[in-house]
């Protein structure tokens, strides 16, 4: 029962950018993710139980058993738990957030060392901020040791420049930037190590980056080797700065029956604007032709057979191509 009074339990609270707090806490009904009320002390002990087999070795061991794709390739991800490395150990750890809550628990099953940290905040804590006592005592105990670096080769600045400059998501239209930093071709804010003229892997433990370049465009694209990006292609996109009589072009109401939601796209002050019930209003930002970010949110607009705008694409981090029909006149 949602509406039961638990004494000591936290609120939760987003934080935007500007740092202004509102509440944001989930009230429903809900069973399992989400729906569980708990403390690090309670997330110890079940990493212990699991730790030494308290619930029976072949429930710890279908805990920890990893999935298997239609391809067969086996996956890091088990039953809520996910398989890692914490440089030269064993890790099996699962983070998750809920409205404003933030949790994250794990353990390294050599050292017998485990972790909890909950947060009540958007903007609290992550996996990284947990890890980051958890290594100092490893260091400690002198049981963590850095991963050899990965042996690359020498690739011109000329030759890293021909993979520079804007990546889109072919399936989910998400964005993302290669330069060159210092010498170094960058994947976000880790350095690319060439294996080959297309080639690269992040780091002495990857995950590998193969380019190779379209067939029709002659434009570099990309693949990320791991089971988390299986199938993902991305493929470099011009920026767009779309004029004020172009972003008219898509201007209107969108409809989902999928959603059973209306978006209202407006065109203020000679910018975009995405409108929601009942009241919120989204400033977006412009990517490439067509697409267009606000904040988290992908939109891509369609258009039919003539070039008119016809269908306005929704993504999100966990939904991708959510299709809202134009709603005619």
């Amino acid at each position: 029962d949602y509406r039961r009074i638990v004494k000591g339990r936290s609120s939760a609270y987003s934080v935007n950018l500007n740092g202004e707090v509102t509440i944001n806490r989930p009230v429903e009904d809900v069973h399992g993710n989400g729906g569980i009320l708990t403390t690090v002390g309670d997330l110890l002990r079940w990493n212990q139980a699991l730790a030494e087999e308290r619930l029976g070795s072949s429930f710890t061991e279908l805990m920890e058993q990893r999935g298997t794709l239609n391809n067969g390739a086996e996956i890091n991800y088990a039953s809520g738990l996910i398989h890692g490395n914490l440089e030269n150990l064993e890790m099996i750890s699962h983070s998750g957030a809920t409205a404003g809550y933030r949790a994250t628990t794990g353990r390294v099953p050599e050292a017998r060392v485990a972790w909890a940290l909950l947060c009540n905040a958007s903007n609290g804590t992550n996996a990284q901020t947990a890890l980051g006592p958890v290594r100092l005592f490893l260091e400690e105990q002198q049981l963590l040791k850095d991963l050899p670096a990965a042996e690359g080769i020498q690739l011109s600045e000329e030759q890293l420049q021909n993979f520079t400059g804007q990546y889109r998501e072919r399936y989910s239209g998400r964005t993302m930037s290669l330069r060159i930093d210092d010498g170094d071709l960058k994947y976000g804010t880790r350095s690319m190590i060439p294996l080959s003229a297309t080639e690269f892997t992040l780091g002495a433990s990857g995950p590998n980056v193969q380019f190779d370049f379209n067939q029709d465009s002659g434009r570099p694209q990309f693949v990320v080797n791991g089971w988390q990006t299986s199938g993902q292609i991305w493929e470099q996109v011009d920026p767009w700065e779309p004029s004020v009589k172009e972003l008219a072009e898509f201007v209107g109401e969108y409809y989902s029956d999928e959603a059973e939601t209306t978006y209202g796209i407006v065109l203020e002050d000679d910018e975009l604007k995405l409108h929601r019930r009942p009241d919120t209003v989204l400033n977006m930002s412009s990517r490439y032709q067509d697409g267009f970010r606000s904040g988290a949110i992908v939109l891509r607009f369609h258009r039919d057979s003539s070039g008119v705008v016809s269908e306005l694409s929704v993504g999100i981090p966990r939904v991708y191509d959510m299709r809202f029909s134009k709603v005619q006149d």
